[in-house]
């Protein structure tokens, strides 16, 4: 892709392995976070991306509409459609104030129902039939 197309290179960054914490920091610092996926298994990153505040631009598959309610916590797209993923990017990033309650919210979402202090002891009693 760098070979195909122009990049403001100062905006795009490859940081390879990095630590946690200097990954959270990544993330809390960037101005979305696109999360395409096709219907299969939601990934543990897209709960840490909206754990760290990110705004999440995700496809519109069963997996990520489990967490991403469109227009609440998050954006969603067809998984499809290069041309409206493009416009939800360009939609954010020149007005990334309008998505501050996003951001809230997404944080919200995992704050308040996959709390690792909490989450543990509700798949305990799950799967021990209580």
């Amino acid at each position: 892709m760098l070979a195909q197309h122009v990049f403001d290179e100062k905006r795009l960054h490859f940081t390879g392995l990095i630590p946690r914490d200097q990954y959270l920091k990544v993330l809390q610092a960037s101005s979305v976070h696109v999360y395409l996926t096709a219907p299969f298994v939601l990934s543990w990153s897209l709960m840490e991306a909206m754990s760290a505040g990110c705004l999440i631009l995700g496809s519109n598959t069963d997996p990520v509409k489990e967490l991403i309610e469109d227009g609440e916590n998050g954006c969603l797209v067809d998984l499809q459609n290069v041309q409206a993923i493009a416009r939800g990017i360009c939609r954010i990033l020149d007005a990334p104030e309008k998505y501050q309650a996003m951001r809230a919210a997404a944080r919200e979402t995992i704050v308040s129902g996959y709390d690792a202090l909490d989450i543990y002891a509700r798949k305990e009693t799950l799967f021990s039939g209580g």
